[in-house]
């Protein structure tokens, strides 16, 4: 019996250690599965947390694609705009400096013009002159009486019957200018004169003397 006693002591000690043992490992089970189950609790807030920072991302990344595409859009009505303001102050610049040619061309005619009217006119001017000294030549010439000869020569316009021949006549100033006219006109000055402008009134004729 004192035998049996001491296996069954000795068993039951064995049994305890095992107990205790067993017990050990459950609490370290425990503990592992708390800190597993903390763990996932974290990676899930984790993940959660991951999850809106993705979508506030995506929602982000949205946003500044479509803030690109309408600065994209605006800049390219911009260039357009700019192409369109160009190209038309372009043609707006060639049709001003197309008129100032014109204009240029028109005024280089007309100084040309009234150059040659000019030379035209101081042409007609001294002509004028001239004519107008014959004329006074003439008129001189024709209002004295011829004087008798030196000599005793008689005077050419001393008929042979003794009669003096009545004096020349002097051609009136008015005769004159019309044969002026006639002559520069069959010249062409003055068709080329009144071609060019309007037809000016003669310069008054000087008074015959």
């Amino acid at each position: 019996q004192t035998i049996e006693i001491a296996n069954l002591q000795n068993t039951k000690t064995a049994l305890e250690r095992r107990i205790l043992a067993l017990e050990k490992k459950i609490s370290q089970y425990d503990d592992s599965f708390y800190a597993l189950e903390a763990r996932n609790v974290r990676d899930k807030t984790r993940m959660e947390e991951m999850g809106k920072a993705k979508s506030r991302a995506e929602e982000e990344k949205n946003i500044c694609r479509l803030m690109l595409e309408q600065a994209h859009e605006r800049w390219l009505k911009e260039r357009s705009d700019l192409r369109k303001d160009a190209l038309q102050k372009i043609q707006t610049n060639a049709a001003r400096v197309r008129e100032q040619r014109m204009q240029i061309a028109e005024l280089q005619q007309a100084h040309r013009a009234q150059r040659q009217l000019a030379e035209e006119a101081k042409m007609y001017k001294e002509q004028c002159t001239v004519l107008m000294e014959k004329l006074s030549r003439a008129g001189v010439g024709g209002g004295t009486t011829p004087a008798a000869s030196p000599g005793g020569v008689p005077s050419p316009r001393a008929r042979p019957g003794g009669a003096v021949a009545a004096p020349l006549k002097a051609p009136s100033a008015a005769n004159l200018l019309e044969k002026m006219k006639s002559s520069v006109s069959s010249s062409g000055l003055l068709g080329r004169a009144t071609s060019k402008e309007s037809p000016r009134a003669p310069p008054p004729a000087p008074d015959a003397p």
